[in-house]
C-alpha cells in the first residue's frame, strides 16, 4: 500500500507501509527547497522544557520561514501572527527580519512583499 502527496514546501513525498508502518520518503529536487543558510541560527534562544536544554527560534525568524515558503496555509499564518502582534502591542525586532530575509538573497524582496502583505509592515 502506499500514497503520494506534496509538502508546505511543495516537494514530493511517498508514503509506503512497511512491515506495518507508514514510512514516508521526501523526494527532494534540490537542497534549496529547504535549505536554510546556518547564519540563520546565529541567534537562536535557549530554552528550558521540563529540565531539557533546547533552542528555539524567535519569532522574527519563524515569519520569515513562512514567508520563505510562500504557501496558502504559511500566509493565514502570517496574517494571524500579525493580528496578534497589533492585538496584544507585541514589539517585533525588524532589522531582524530584513537581516534573516536577506540570507535568501535571490528572494529577500520576495519574502519582505509576502510578509508586508499579510500585515508584518517591515520597512
Amino acid at each position: 500500500d502506499w500514497d503520494m502527496g506534496t509538502s508546505d514546501h511543495g516537494t514530493i513525498y511517498y508514503e509506503l507501509i512497511v512491515g506495518g508502518d507508514a514510512v514516508r520518503v521526501d523526494l527532494l529536487e534540490n537542497i534549496l527547497d529547504i535549505y536554510i543558510p546556518l547564519d540563520f541560527f546565529s541567534g537562536l534562544r535557549e530554552v528550558d522544557l521540563g529540565g531539557v536544554k533546547t533552542r528555539a527560534v524567535g519569532l522574527e525568524e519563524l515569519l520569515v520561514l513562512k514567508a520563505k515558503i510562500a504557501t496558502k496555509e504559511a500566509e493565514e499564518f502570517i496574517n494571524e501572527v500579525a493580528r496578534l502582534v497589533l492585538e496584544h502591542d507585541i514589539r517585533l525586532d525588524y532589522n531582524k527580519i530584513k537581516k534573516y530575509a536577506s540570507l535568501y538573497p535571490e528572494d529577500a524582496e520576495g519574502i519582505l512583499k509576502r510578509l508586508r502583505r499579510n500585515g508584518i509592515y517591515v520597512e
